[in-house]
């Protein structure tokens, strides 16, 4: 389950920026934070979508393809870890 960190930064900067200190995690007291992606919806499916119509644009797009890269990498990573 994801704890709903609050992300500072971006790629490989990248941080979590919620106090570990007291335990804050956002995402197990309101269902509807980050779209309710922590409490186990169907995501997965929803995101296939985005994936897929960026698979098609990267294709005849490339630079755009270039520039998106790490957005595309973290919705393909978030579905198939």
């Amino acid at each position: 389950i994801s704890c709903g960190c609050r992300y500072e930064g971006f790629g490989s900067t990248a941080y979590c920026a919620n106090n570990a200190t007291r335990l804050e995690c956002p995402a197990f007291s309101d269902v509807g934070f980050d779209f309710g992606n922590a409490w186990y919806n169907d995501h997965h499916f929803h995101y296939g979508y985005l994936i897929y119509a960026a698979a098609v644009v990267a294709k005849y797009r490339t630079a755009w393809a270039a520039k998106n890269d790490d957005h595309i990498q973290l919705l393909i990573r978030d579905i198939a870890n």
